[in-house]
């Protein structure tokens, strides 16, 4: 499970050093009951999983989010969607009271399509060489 090597001051020092480290992923970071998407991953992915966006006073910018127990429906949407994923959990506390996050998935999805074409293509090949009318 990674998560910062030092004490973070407060939540958002600890989602700037993950949207840091995984600049390229959709982010899912637990906030108490909820995962929640701020700033320009907010402005991205709220219309993508139809989430509505708001002003956040937490980090003076964008902010939306979802129920956690919904993190699977979510988080398969966003795979299938083509997207690399990453979770980051509530795990315990630092000495001030803030919680510690750290990362529980991390899905990429590089080839992922190009495995389901060419397992569709054989697939096919096979039913015909089978005897198969494919048409």
């Amino acid at each position: 499970m990674l998560e910062p090597s030092y004490q973070p001051i407060n939540l958002k020092s600890q989602y700037v050093w993950f949207s840091k480290k995984y600049p390229k992923y959709c982010l899912f970071f637990q906030v108490g009951k909820y995962y929640e998407f701020y700033g320009d991953r907010a402005i991205h992915y709220g219309p993508l999983f139809n989430l509505v966006v708001n002003d956040c006073r937490r980090f003076a910018g964008k902010q939306c989010g979802f129920p956690r127990s919904y993190i699977n429906h979510y988080h398969q949407l966003a795979v299938n969607l083509g997207m690399d994923t990453i979770i980051v959990k509530e795990n315990g506390y630092y000495l001030n009271r803030l919680k510690k996050r750290v990362v529980v998935k991390q899905a990429q999805n590089v080839g992922q399509s190009l495995v389901r074409h060419l397992t569709i293509y054989f697939y096919f090949r096979s039913a015909q060489y089978a005897g198969f009318l494919i048409v």
